[in-house]
Order: structure tokens, then C-alpha cells, then sequence
């Protein structure tokens, strides 16, 4: 598995340059925040079977992984950054993140979407800080109950008796799922 790092010097694919491709299994997924001289990148793993971990680099340095450092806990009550992923800890400890979305409020601090299955849906966290601590999850999207199912997302056929015409061909017996908690 790789986080890959693009740039683009144009509108089209065909204008992209790699930066670098590097292994990982905590920044597959990412959202980059800019906070000023440097930039907070949130990443998550494996797909809806991982937590949230933290890396900073300077706006400059982030094409090169080596400049990144990794959030690895607190020490008197402030966040300590290591420059070896392994060491990395997450910042929310959820174990179901897919997609993230962070990004910081002037009135708010920092607020992180995310999909996740356990509970279903979207849920929210606020922070005051990209470390945190991050508050508990507030599900503010359940497909189930707030007409997801049915409605925009797809229903297992042999669940609820009928074809919803929702699902792309041959995928009658799967479940649709929310997906893009991006906060804009």
C-alpha cells in the first residue's frame, strides 16, 4: 500500500508529475489543513478498518517524506512528534474510518468528518487543536434513519423484498454506503 503524491501543471491527467510514492499503512487516505508555516495532514489506513493519525511538515517539504513528522502522544501535556511513521499513534482512536475530512473553523477550532460502520454513518469530532484531544463522535448521518436507504442509497434486494433501482447492474446484493464526509 502507497500514498501517492501528485502535481498537476495543467487541467488534464496527462499534466500530472508523481512526486513521490511511498509505503504506508496510516496515510493511505489523507486531509491537509493548512495551518500557516505548516501544514497538519490527518490520514487514515485501511479502508473503514482504521484509526486517525496526524503527520506535520512544512508547506515546502511536502513532497518529501522524510521532512514529515508523526504524532506519537503527549509529554507534559504537549503533543510530541517523531520523524518515524511506525511510531505514529492515533489521534482519534476509531477503528472504522474510511474517507476524512478536516478542516479548521475560526469559531469552532478543527471539526473532522468521517464515513464510519460502527455506529453506521457520518460522524463529527471537534477539536481545539490538530492533535487533539478530539471530542466523542456525533453521527450526524445515519443511512438507516434519515432516508439514505431507498431513497439516494441502495438497498440490499433480499433485505427488503424489491429492487430499488438503485445499484448498478449485477450489484442487486450488496448494500449501498455513505461515502465523501468532505466538509467544504
Amino acid at each position: 500500500l502507497q500514498s501517492v503524491l501528485a502535481r498537476a501543471d495543467g487541467l488534464g491527467f496527462d499534466a500530472l508529475t508523481l512526486e513521490n510514492a511511498t509505503p504506508t499503512s496510516k496515510f493511505l487516505n489523507v486531509s491537509v489543513v493548512n495551518d500557516g508555516d505548516t501544514l497538519s495532514i490527518f490520514g487514515s489506513g485501511t479502508y473503514r478498518q482504521s484509526a486517525v493519525y496526524l503527520a506535520k511538515v512544512q508547506p515546502s517539504q511536502l513532497a518529501d517524506r522524510n521532512a514529515w513528522t508523526y504524532f506519537r502522544g503527549y509529554q507534559q501535556g504537549e503533543p510530541v512528534f517523531s520523524s518515524n511513521e511506525s511510531s505514529a499513534v492515533p489521534v482519534v482512536s476509531a477503528s472504522c474510518v474510511g474517507e476524512l475530512s478536516v478542516r479548521r473553523h475560526e469559531g469552532l477550532g478543527y471539526l473532522m468528518a468521517y464515513n464510519c460502520d460502527s455506529p453506521r454513518g457520518i460522524h463529527l469530532r471537534f477539536a481545539t487543536q490538530p492533535a487533539g484531544p478530539w471530542s466523542t463522535p456525533t453521527v450526524i448521518f445515519d443511512p438507516f434513519v434519515e432516508r439514505g436507504y431507498g431513497y439516494f442509497m441502495h438497498q440490499k434486494q433480499s433485505e427488503v423484498g424489491y429492487d430499488d433501482g438503485l445499484s448498478d447492474p449485477g450489484r442487486e446484493e450488496e448494500w449501498g454506503g455513505e461515502y465523501g464526509p468532505y466538509l467544504i
